[in-house]
């Protein structure tokens, strides 16, 4: 399976809407496949981005729950929670040839932002 930077992206923003005293956690995204859920779940807790619990079942089918996010997961949903934002580094990226890394992502994220905020004349 690929990994989808839209699934990460919608994933911690449902962690961040879900009420913080529900211990229910995220298994599903609407218009999402659950095993690509899943499959993002489980490398999103690899990568140290949520909690979660991931259990893999006799033939192949894996069933997660993304939990909470971690420090690092709200530091990288900051970055690309603006959908102005987002679209640009994916455009940005297609236009240079990138491939979307996490370092990609978030270097990209930081440059769009500061753009903006030039050209709003903040400092950057």
């Amino acid at each position: 399976m690929k990994r989808d930077w839209d699934v990460v992206r919608e994933i911690l923003l449902a962690l961040e809407q879900q009420n913080e005293n529900s211990s229910r956690g995220i298994s599903h995204i609407e218009g999402r496949d659950d095993s690509n859920v899943a499959y993002h779940i489980r490398i999103m807790i690899e990568a140290g981005l949520i909690e979660g619990n991931v259990r893999d079942y006799l033939g192949g089918e894996v069933s997660a729950v993304a939990l909470r996010m971690t420090w690092t997961g709200h530091e990288f949903l900051d970055q690309i929670r603006s959908q102005n934002v987002w679209g640009k580094v994916k455009s940005q990226a297609a236009e240079k040839g990138l491939s979307l890394t996490f370092e990609v992502v978030k270097s990209l994220a930081g440059a769009v932002t500061k753009a903006i905020l030039a050209s709003h004349g903040l400092p950057t």
